[in-house]
């Protein structure tokens, strides 16, 4: 294989990455590119789902915070990448008035996603999904995507796909725009 398409492979391999799974290369109308946000200004659509020890999680009942809700896979790379970030933010920002509620797209489902959550330290919360809760978030056609819900209850931004380069700090910006405090 020449030099020139080894290139070219890692070229289309780097693009997919960034882009997402399931949609990769897939932009629709409204979507930023990936890890890019788009303002939203509707309200989060509640949810009730139940956590991998079984307690029943409701978005409602996180009202008041910003809640950083993220649809992701085990199988999906730019899901991988992200979710290290997504611990650090819980970490930095998870006492002071910031959640972090990871929903599983899995269809293995717990089986899988409890052995990933283990090995991979992952603290904040992971949801299993009830078939419904995606298309209550407008249909989520890529993985990862990542909503940003003020303490209102309403979605703030949203992101598709994983760019290492800005989808971190997009989300702390976003954080620090609904929560100021935080800024300092």
């Amino acid at each position: 294989m020449s030099r020139q398409s080894r290139y070219l492979i890692f070229a289309l391999l780097c693009a997919a990455l960034a882009a997402g799974c399931g949609g990769a290369g897939k932009e629709t109308a409204g979507q930023p590119p990936a890890g890019k946000a788009a303002a939203v200004a509707s309200a989060g659509p509640d949810f009730t789902l139940k956590d991998l020890d079984g307690n029943v999680v409701r978005l409602a009942d996180l009202r008041g915070s910003v809640v950083i809700v993220d649809f992701w896979a085990t199988w999906c790379p730019p899901c991988r990448m992200s979710l290290p970030h997504l611990q650090a933010i819980s970490n930095e920002y998870g006492g002071r008035g910031v959640k972090v509620v990871a929903i599983a797209m899995d269809d293995q489902g717990e089986s899988v996603v409890r052995p990933f959550v283990a090995k991979n330290k992952l603290t904040f919360t992971v949801l299993l999904p009830d078939g419904q809760v995606d298309r209550a978030f407008g249909g989520v056609r890529s993985l990862p995507t990542t909503f940003v819900i003020g303490p209102d209850g309403k979605v703030f931004k949203k992101l598709v796909g994983f760019d290492p380069n800005s989808t971190p700090q997009t989300l702390v910006e976003a954080i620090k725009a609904l929560k100021p405090e935080l800024a300092s």
